[in-house]
């Protein structure tokens, strides 16, 4: 659990987004005169402003936060077991879950994400096991020339947050919701979207992916861990050796590391 990023239910997007990005964090508690009201995450942002893309919208920026927040946030008491909060946002498809007695009060209220298990994975789970294990085979990726109005499609449609990048079978670049979020989010509220459905259309994967990152699929899950925390990311492809031009064969996210502790648990 760590100390939450608060935001005002009438404060607007822009600001959600700023603070996202300073804190590097995934999930913001939206707060009403004290009190716990909501989560707004990366993904609520991603989909307002694709929406409004679409649209032609050009006002997202006076957007506030209590239109996208997700309302009635689940939580947890503070003496819950790491495993059961896992296991909470496992079963409910989420990737935090609030730490409180009740949300009346936002100063006894943490936040537990997926990253923090990770970040404490080695301590909750101390067995061997080989990333091919764990992974997801057969993953879903895009190419370079995708655009960013497929690509979150391809998130939103198949409920995942990671994406390799593949031009003729080999990896050139690696692709999230948060990345893509933070980045689309950016160049609207900065002015630099001026026609929106020219943006969407015309805008490619290449334009906003971030540099190959992968594990190989021998690796350990601890080696795993370490490389997502490390780079701050949601997931990472897996490749069949150490070779950037080796072939793809499956993706680790987040999710399965988290739903390998819940299993262990049972």
């Amino acid at each position: 659990m760590h100390s939450p990023l608060l935001i005002d239910r009438d404060e607007n997007i822009a600001k959600v987004v700023e603070l996202l990005h300073k804190r590097k964090e995934t999930h913001a508690i939206v707060i009403d005169k004290g009190r716990v009201v909501g989560v707004v995450s990366v993904k609520d942002v991603l989909k307002t402003i694709l929406d409004r893309l679409r649209w032609g919208s050009q006002r997202v920026g006076k957007l506030y936060v209590s239109a996208i927040m997700t309302e009635n946030p689940i939580y947890v008491d503070p003496e819950t077991s790491v495993v059961a909060a896992a296991r909470v946002m496992i079963n409910n498809g989420i990737s935090s879950v609030l730490v409180a007695k009740d949300l009346s009060n936002v100063e006894s209220v943490g936040i537990l994400t997926k990253r923090d298990i990770l970040i404490n994975f080695e301590n909750l789970y101390g067995s061997k096991i080989a990333v091919s294990d764990v992974m997801t085979g057969n993953p879903i990726f895009v190419n370079p020339g995708t655009t960013i109005k497929h690509a979150e499609w391809i998130l939103r449609e198949n409920k995942i947050s990671t994406l390799p990048v593949l031009e003729e079978g080999k990896l050139v670049g690696y692709l999230d919701a948060r990345i893509l979020a933070l980045e689309i989010a950016w160049s609207y509220l900065k002015g630099d979207i001026k026609h929106t459905r020219t943006f969407i259309e015309n805008t490619t994967v290449a334009d906003v992916m971030a540099p190959p990152h992968f594990i190989q699929k021998d690796s350990s899950i601890l080696s795993v861990v370490d490389l997502l925390v490390r780079k701050n990311v949601k997931g990472t492809p897996v490749l069949e050796s150490e070779r950037l031009e080796s072939k793809l064969v499956g993706v680790v996210t987040e999710t399965d590391i988290v739903g390998l502790l819940v299993k262990s648990s049972k």
